[in-house]
C-alpha cells in the first residue's frame, strides 16, 4: 500500500461501480421487476447492442457457455428476451428484448444517468470528462463480469 495511491485508485473505482450497480438495482425493483439480479442487466447491455447470441454473451461477460445459457434461459422464462432467427442466418438463434426487457434497460439507462450526471455536477464537466476517458481508455476490451 505505498504512496502511489493505487490501493486509493482500486478502492474508488470499486466503490464506483458498486454505487452504479446499486442505483441501477434499485430503480429497476422500483419499476416493478424485482426477480431481476446485476447479472441480468449485464446481459441486457450486451442484448441492446445487437446480434446477440448465447456464445457472444459468454464472451462478453468472460464466463463459461454454461454460466451464459442459464442466464439467458432465466430472462427467457420471466419474458425479459426471447431468441428469435437471424436474418443473416436462420440457422443461428439471436437474443432481442422483450418489452419487458426493453423496459428494464430504459429504467437501467436512466439511473446509470442520473447518478452520472451527479458525479459530472460534483467533479465539473472538464474532470469528470478527463476520468470518464482515462477510465473507458484503461478497460477498453475488458470483460464485465457479472456480481451474482
Amino acid at each position: 500500500m505505498g504512496t502511489d495511491n493505487s490501493w486509493t485508485l482500486t478502492l474508488a473505482v470499486l466503490r464506483a461501480s458498486t454505487a452504479i450497480v446499486d442505483a441501477v438495482q434499485e430503480a429497476v425493483a422500483a419499476a416493478g421487476h424485482t426477480d431481476l439480479r446485476p447479472a441480468h442487466g449485464m446481459v441486457f447491455v450486451h442484448v441492446a447492442a445487437g446480434e446477440a447470441t448465447v456464445v457472444t454473451v459468454a464472451e462478453f461477460l468472460g464466463v463459461s457457455k454454461q454460466a451464459a445459457s442459464v442466464l439467458v434461459q432465466y430472462l427467457v422464462d420471466h419474458g425479459y428476451l426471447e431468441r428469435v432467427s437471424s436474418p443473416r442466418d436462420g440457422r443461428v438463434r439471436i437474443l432481442v428484448l422483450t418489452a419487458a426487457g426493453r423496459d428494464c434497460t430504459a429504467v437501467a439507462g436512466a439511473a446509470a444517468a442520473r447518478l452520472t450526471a451527479e458525479w459530472r455536477e460534483q467533479l465539473g464537466p472538464a474532470e469528470f470528462d478527463v476520468l470518464a476517458q482515462g477510465l473507458a481508455g484503461l478497460t477498453a476490451g475488458a470483460a464485465i463480469r457479472p456480481a451474482w
